[in-house]
């Protein structure tokens, strides 16, 4: 009999919506991923579980609640059944700080894979960073939605660093975006951010730039 490995994705994040790692914010894009891994890889299960709590308010909060994926995994094991748990590498591992003031994580040789967007923010450095994931993962197209009702320049900065560098010759890359200009965008459900991605993938696979079914939520 042949044994069909059951693959469980595990997350958490914070329940309040004032953080980029709220869960109504990086929920759906999770969801919509494992839609097309499922459709790919038919012979795999893939679950995913949510561990959060109502607590977690601040970014301390969200950190010190690392926890809950071991206390998950120590629940789950049994003996009749084999476990393996991977984690991304922490030399790695792609990190963005938005944390206030200066900081060391600006020593390139201590910390080669960190942006940094407080103070100066290195918009060309995401930018880079952006199109060498493309090449990376062989992505040619790409779609960013980002919120312009709370007066923040940062996210249009990015988007036009972004945009720069893809349209160069050397880029392959395809970088469609939907400015978000209504206020109820910002208190949207996860319903919302689903549908509005979902339309997004549709839009950037058909490399079509029709707005339709965008100017709803704008």
């Amino acid at each position: 009999m042949q044994t069909v490995p059951d693959v469980t994705l595990v997350t958490y994040g914070s329940m309040v919506p004032l953080y980029l790692a709220a869960l109504v914010f990086n929920l759906p894009a999770i969801e919509i991923a494992l839609e097309d891994i499922r459709v790919r890889y038919p012979l795999l299960h893939f679950d995913l579980v949510v561990l959060s709590k109502q607590d977690n308010v601040l970014c301390e909060d969200l950190v010190a609640s690392t926890y809950l994926v071991s206390e998950y995994y120590n629940r789950k094991w049994d003996r009749e059944s084999i476990f393996t748990i991977l984690f991304s590498s922490e030399w790695n591992t792609l990190l963005l700080s938005t944390g206030v003031g200066f900081s060391d994580l600006r020593d390139k040789a201590a910390f080669p894979t960190t942006l940094l967007f407080n103070g100066s923010p290195q918009f060309d450095d995401f930018a880079e960073t952006f199109l060498a994931l493309c090449w990376r993962y062989s992505w040619t197209s790409a779609v960013i939605i980002y919120n312009e009702t709370d007066g923040n320049p940062f996210y249009r900065k990015m988007t036009e660093a972004i945009k720069a560098r893809t349209e160069t010759a050397t880029s392959n890359v395809t970088v469609f975006t939907f400015p978000q200009k209504s206020r109820k965008f910002v208190n949207a459900s996860e319903e919302v951010f689903a549908t509005i991605l979902r339309t997004a993938r549709a839009e950037s696979r058909s490399k079509s730039r029709s707005k339709s079914e965008f100017e709803k939520y704008m």
